[in-house]
Order: structure tokens, then C-alpha cells, then sequence
């Protein structure tokens, strides 16, 4: 399902498809594969990639263990689902995100709502700012009133990316910088509906 599709930088040259698409096995690609053989296993800041490294042939069952997770199949007791997305520049991967739409305490404390990872040779485009945007729209359509979200201290764009998205920092530590941000929910009724 494409959950919104728009043209991005009126000031490029040319303009770009951007769409935002829930992660499905379906969607096993070559070009998404190799998105995730890019993106390190482990980047600068400790941050995971549990794909990286994967074979061809594994790829498509480790995006349908991804897709049960969503609905809260095959959990650890600490994980909680999460609904992952991939942002695609005219058709072309070029950064992962996930959404948890409900927290436990763990993650309340360590990640918050919403991760997001864009592939380093499309870095300084401003696919994470757009990803993050394209993400909130999602989770205030799920209801969700307030995002938290958290960051290494020492991750810049990803500060840049969180403020260029309206999130106020409200703490931090010598290792992460935790933001909130209010989203407005506007309950619809049937009757204004129809």
C-alpha cells in the first residue's frame, strides 16, 4: 500500500516521486536488497541492521519475519510490534523507518515510536527529514497524540532531521538526547464523514 506520494524540492532541477510504502515481502527486490547490503550493519552510532549481511536468498523470508512482527507475531516478550516502511526516491529505496504504535516501558526509555535509517549514498538530500514527515502523517492517522523519539548526542543530522520535523527535546545525557512531539488528532465522526 502506498501511503503518500508527492513531489519533492521545488527548488531541484528535477522533480522527484516520493512515495512511502509499508515494508512487504512483495517488495523483495534486487534494489531493495541491495539498500540494506549499504546500509552498515552497524553504523557510526551502534545502531543495528539485521539485514546486512543476509543472503539473496533469505532476504524475502526476513522481510516476511519483519511483516508477522507488525502484527505482534513471533515477539520475544521485550519486542513490540513495529510497522516498517520504505521511502522510495522515483522508485528507488532509499531509506527504511519503523513505528511502534504502542510503547513498553523499554522502549518509553530507549528508541521511542519511531526509528529510521537512510542508505549512505543518499545521505544530505533530505530523505530523513522527508521519511520522519511521511512517518508522522502515518502515526497521527493511527491516533497516536504524542511521538517520542531519541538520538546519540553526537548524531547531527539526525538532530537536524527531528527539529526540522517540529520535535522539542526534553532530555539529555552524555549518550542520547530524547524529543517529544504533540501531533493534533482531529476525531472524525461518521456523520461529518458522510
Amino acid at each position: 500500500m502506498v501511503l503518500s506520494s508527492f513531489i519533492l524540492g521545488e527548488t531541484m532541477q528535477e522533480k522527484n516521486k516520493i512515495e512511502l510504502k509499508e515494508l512487504r515481502p512483495d517488495l523483495a527486490g534486487n534494489d531493495l536488497f541491495e539498500m540494506f547490503q549499504e546500509i552498515p550493519k552497524l553504523d557510526e552510532f551502534q545502531e543495528e541492521n539485521n539485514l546486512n549481511g543476509v543472503s539473496k536468498k533469505l532476504f524475502p523470508l526476513c522481510l516476511e519475519y519483519m511483516y508477522r512482527r507488525e502484527y505482534g507475531f513471533e515477539l520475544s516478550k521485550t519486542q513490540i510490534p513495529t510497522i516498517n516502511f520504505i521511502l522510495y526516491i522515483n522508485n528507488f529505496p532509499v531509506g527504511v523507518a519503523g513505528l511502534r504504535p504502542k510503547l513498553n516501558d523499554f522502549y518509553k526509555k530507549h528508541g521511542g515510536h519511531i526509528w529510521y535509517k537512510i542508505r549512505p549514498s543518499e545521505r544530505k538530500k533530505g530523505y530523513g527529514t522527508k521519511i520522519l514527515e511521511l512517518v508522522l502523517e502515518r502515526a497521527k492517522w493511527l491516533g497516536i497524540s504524542e511521538i517520542l523519539m531519541q538520538c546519540n548526542v553526537e548524531n547531527i543530522g539526525s538532530i537536524k532531521v527531528m527539529e526540522n520535523n517540529n520535535l522539542k527535546q526534553y532530555k539529555k545525557d552524555n549518550k542520547s538526547i530524547s524529543f517529544k512531539k504533540h501531533l493534533s488528532i482531529k476525531k472524525i465522526t461518521l456523520k461529518e464523514h458522510l
